[in-house]
């Protein structure tokens, strides 16, 4: 009897404590909304509706007397329904059977929402800017005069996005508006710690300080001291720092006999025509951090010892040699005439690009490497072609150098990313195959798409520019050439009209050039017998027009009159009722 009851009871609490399958529990709400006994996705649908018309009402954050609204599409904000439901299953079998018996109690859930939060600065973008306080940290401020002032700090007042974050999970109980939930913050650096570092300062100018080298004493002067005297905070403290430029003139000052610079490994072109590495060199100094840091942490240390420490330079002789770029892969030279202004811009662009190395897979941009053509950054006046017409501008000539550089990357089978030939043709440039630059464009741009580095040698003389490319052969072979001109077109002339001329004077401003034509030249380049690429090129010139420069045209006279006796006759052309006719 016993074994039967156990067993009936056992059966009845496994079926009154079976899971709920298609249907959700009874006597569960989310939101308000009877989701009991339902279909999952039409709950779903239903809370989906809720969240939607909550979302639509939108979300007003407000502050004193403030008020801005918050972006819900910008956060992404939904209804996080599957969270919903699932809380709405989660029952244990006490609470199936009791819900099967009548007995159970019935819940109400809430319908929480998910968002981005990473989208959620953006969005705060404009609450923070009314209603946050930035703090302020405590500081030292060094006047012109040397004297040191305290800057207080001050605190500040931030949202707390973590409180703000769990309100709008539960948007519902907001009823479309949150008073924003602000807090406090303390600024990075307290004034007494500015104090502090304003008497280690005040300790450091008043100690004088012998610095010790082999036995031997040097005393820094005051004045650099005070000029290398800087603040920062960090730790949450403000803390005294000396900069480096006075303290390594100081030091340069007491022991420059002592030191050396670093020299850096250089490439130069032999008097064989192969590649020449100009040996590294290492530098001694006095080792200016070290002392920085200690004359900081003590400010009241009246002898310092310092040492002298080796300066490695920043491109050794091993660098050099491991380039392993012993190969001429492309050389190209370009005539000028010597003395003119546009000379002063090549040798300054060939100054800067002289020694560059390209990794492998390394694209250039000619503009990125000489940046803006300035009179600080060196160039000068020189012409260049603009609108069809030689103009000055700083910076004339540097296209010669990009035509150089193009023609030794066409030689070495380079990829060519982006070059413009000019708008008529120089004649001591390769028909078509030549380059134009100009800062924001256009661009010369080439990548080294060979597995070795490439270094490049640009030597500027007296009359003529060489690009030269060392790298690894790896059996690269490039064949080219070009076909016949076609649409060939000769200059003619243009006549602008001129105030500052008199009437009749003509000046020449330009001189007729070359004709206009179409080009197309072709390169095929070979890694061993396997052909690479196999280009094809086209360039159209426009003809060279001469331009006159001329006065504005002779007035006119005023006509002739005669006088008669029965009045007046001139020979004016007199037009009565459609027909011409002439008085006299």
């Amino acid at each position: 009897m016993a074994v039967a009851v156990v067993a009936f009871l056992a059966a009845a609490a496994a079926a009154l404590g079976r899971p709920y399958d298609d249907r959700l529990p009874p006597d569960v709400t989310v939101a308000g909304v009877e989701v009991g006994g339902v279909g999952e996705a039409e709950a779903a649908a239903a809370l989906a509706r809720v969240g939607r018309d909550a979302i639509s009402r939108g979300l007003v954050l407000t502050s004193g007397t403030g008020r801005t609204r918050l972006s819900l599409r910008r956060i992404k904000l939904a209804p996080d329904t599957a969270d919903a439901l699932r809380r709405a299953r989660d029952l244990t079998l006490v609470d199936r059977i009791r819900l099967r018996l009548g007995i159970g109690e019935r819940r109400s859930l809430p319908l929480l929402f998910r968002f981005d939060r990473a989208a959620l600065p953006i969005a705060l973008r404009t609450a923070r800017r009314r209603f946050e306080i930035r703090p302020v940290p405590a500081g030292v401020h060094v006047t012109a005069s040397g004297e040191l002032r305290l800057v207080r700090g001050r605190g500040g007042v931030q949202i707390d996005r973590q409180a703000l974050g769990a309100a709008i999970r539960d948007l519902l109980s907001l009823n479309g508006t949150i008073e924003l939930p602000l807090k406090r913050v303390r600024p990075a650096a307290d004034d007494a710690s500015a104090r502090a570092a304003i008497a280690a300062a005040d300790t450091l100018l008043e100690t004088p300080h012998d610095l010790i080298l082999a036995g031997r004493s040097y005393r820094i002067r005051r004045a650099a001291l005070a000029a290398a005297l800087d603040f920062e905070t960090a730790g949450g403290a403000v803390q005294l720092r000396l900069t480096r430029p006075p303290i390594r003139d100081e030091l340069r000052r007491l022991f420059g006999a002592a030191e050396s610079e670093a020299r850096n490994a250089r490439f130069a072109v032999g008097p064989d025509g192969a590649i020449a590495i100009t040996e590294s060199r290492v530098g001694r100094s006095i080792d200016a951090d070290a002392l920085r840091t200690t004359l900081a942490r003590e400010p009241a240390l009246r002898r310092v010892p310092v040492a002298i420490i080796d300066d490695a330079p920043a491109f050794s002789t091993a660098d050099a040699k491991a380039l392993r770029a012993t190969d001429l892969v492309g050389s190209f030279t370009t005539p000028y005439a010597p003395g003119e202004p546009r000379v002063t811009n090549i040798e300054r662009a060939a100054e800067v690009l002289d020694g560059r190395i390209l990794q492998p897979f390394e694209t250039f941009s000619l503009n990125a490497a000489l940046g803006p053509r300035t009179v600080e950054a060196g160039y000068v006046l020189a012409p260049q072609i603009a609108d069809g017409e030689l103009k000055d501008a700083v910076g004339g000539g540097v296209s010669q150098v990009a035509t150089t550089l193009f023609n030794a990357a066409f030689m070495a089978g380079l990829r060519l990313d982006a070059h413009t030939p000019h708008q008529f043709w120089i004649s001591r440039y390769p028909r078509g195959r030549e380059a134009t630059v100009s800062w924001g464009g256009p661009e010369l741009v080439f990548t080294n798409d060979f597995d070795a580095p490439l270094v490049l040698l640009v030597e500027a003389g007296s009359s003529q520019i060489t690009v030269r490319m060392f790298s690894r052969s790896l059996d690269r072979r490039v064949e080219y050439g070009e076909e016949a001109p076609t649409d060939i077109k000769p200059p003619g002339e243009r006549r602008v009209e001129s105030d500052e001329l008199a009437p009749g004077e003509e000046k020449v401003l330009q001189k007729a050039g070359p004709d206009g034509f179409a080009i197309v030249y072709w390169r095929k380049v070979f890694r061993g017998d396997v052909l690479a690429r196999d280009e094809r090129f086209e360039a159209t010139y426009e003809p060279q027009d001469r331009i006159v420069e001329e006065g504005p045209p002779e007035e006119e006279e005023p006509p002739t009159t005669t006088s008669t006796g029965t009045g007046t006759t001139t020979n004016e052309t007199t037009v009565t009722d459609g027909a011409a006719t002439t008085s006299g």
